[in-house]
């Protein structure tokens, strides 16, 4: 049980803790129906058909809302005798077995679709709740934390509707349920709209680096592009990586658990800039201006750059001379030939690249001067999606503050407030 709003005037204890006193506290099944999909007796996986109505499973779900990617079908004969089983707009379905925590509101674009039997659906009484402010609700982050605790079941956690029937929920006025979801949907929008620009960038940047990298893009100064897939422009050559940079293989130090010391970059800290720390200074270094090449590991072929601290066992440092290339033009180089890279990848349990790959591997390499006006260009576009992810986080933060605040009751709304992310 929650203790935020504990004795504050104003405020009632209730058994999920203390809540303004003017909203009520209820189960589930009091006000919304809950409802488990289809189990596999009513539909076979071999039911499924190219072209039909598309049925939710849980790897469809999102806080974002439902994936509209690699949807199983029904065909109309199915979804007529399974009709129960429809989705209406507003409905909440939640993952029944494996992440129990997952769950997704339906919106228009879903409606008429149907969910699989690893979910459960919930629909709200319309005149008691109004099942928006209730997705925002059953995705905070202690509520999920809950969800998991009462889980049935030990290698694999599964909810019943017994279970989801049961919860106790917050019952504000049914006004002020809904100018809560406005305000929180307002950040998702915004959060949404930040991520489609996101995207944008990135379609940019992979575009330019499908021309430049390959000289069918070229600044009039040095030269004239190639028509061509698979010419080299004037003045480019074919060069070896071990001809252009040095690599040092990382190796094994002890990681310290207070996080002081250096940073030691393993594979998740390409992605995402996650670090452990390690004060072992016998351990393999890199700076920002040195390639990564992850060498081991499922991920292996994986590039990165910027990065300062300690490399993995699993991370190779190309050092690169500035005389012979510019580490920004070397990096996109290996990113624009990740699938290649990926392809020659060896070992049939953890995959690894191979031990001679610098020795043969070329990538198309223009003159210094040219490589610096390339990485110009495809550093400021990186560079852009560098700070479009800022804001994203940023808003991503903004809305969890607000929603501690406002599905607690800690913070009051007004219903005929406008609404500004």
């Amino acid at each position: 049980m929650s203790k935020r709003n504990e004795n504050i005037p104003g405020y009632k204890k209730t058994k999920i803790g203390w809540i303004p006193e003017d909203w009520e506290c209820d189960r589930l099944d009091n006000v919304a129906s809950v409802k488990t999909g289809p189990f596999g007796a009513q539909l076979h996986e071999s039911d499924y058909v190219e072209v039909g109505t598309p049925i939710i499973t849980v790897e469809h779900l999102s806080e974002q809302g439902i994936f509209h990617i690699n949807l199983p079908m029904v065909s109309d004969e199915d979804k007529k005798r399974l009709s129960k089983y429809i989705l209406e707009v507003n409905d909440i379905v939640f993952s029944r077995v494996g992440s129990v925590d997952r769950n997704s509101l339906v919106k228009q674009s879903e409606k008429g679709w149907m969910f699989s039997g690893r979910l459960l659906r919930i629909r709200g009484i319309p005149s008691k709740i109004f099942s928006p402010f209730y997705s925002h609700y059953f995705n905070r982050h202690s509520f999920k934390h809950y969800i998991r605790s009462i889980a049935v079941g030990g290698t694999m956690p599964s909810l019943n509707t017994q279970i989801v029937s049961g919860l106790k929920i917050p019952l504000p006025p049914l006004p002020e349920q809904k100018k809560i979801a406005e305000i929180l949907s307002a950040w998702d929008r915004a959060i949404e709209q930040v991520g489609k620009l996101i995207e944008t960038k990135q379609r940019l940047k992979k575009g330019l680096m499908q021309q430049l990298l390959t000289g069918r893009m070229r600044f009039p100064e040095f030269g004239k592009p190639v028509k061509k897939k698979g010419d080299l422009p004037e003045g480019w050559k074919e060069e070896r990586l071990k001809n252009i940079c040095k690599k040092t293989k990382g190796q094994k130090v002890a990681l310290n658990d207070a996080g002081e010391g250096l940073p030691y970059i393993g594979s998740v800290s390409f992605d995402n800039s996650y670090y452990q720390f390690t004060t072992d200074k016998n351990g393999i270094s890199c700076k920002p201006e040195d390639v990564l090449l992850l060498w081991d590991g499922e991920y292996a072929g994986k590039t990165s750059t910027g990065h300062s601290g300690i490399i993995s066992s699993t991370v190779a440092v190309l050092r690169i001379p500035k005389e012979k290339a510019t580490s920004v033009y070397v990096y996109n180089a290996l990113l624009q030939e990740k699938n290649r890279i990926r392809a020659i990848r060896e070992g049939s349990g953890i995959p690894h690249l191979p031990g001679d790959f610098l020795h043969w591997f070329k990538i198309p390499l223009p003159q210094i001067n040219e490589q610096k006006c390339i990485a110009a260009i495809l550093s400021a576009c990186e560079k852009e999606i560098e700070l479009l992810r800022i804001k994203e986080a940023a808003l991503r933060e903004q809305k969890k503050g607000l929603m501690q605040k406002l599905l607690t009751g800690e913070v009051r709304v007004k219903t005929n407030s406008e609404v500004t992310p």
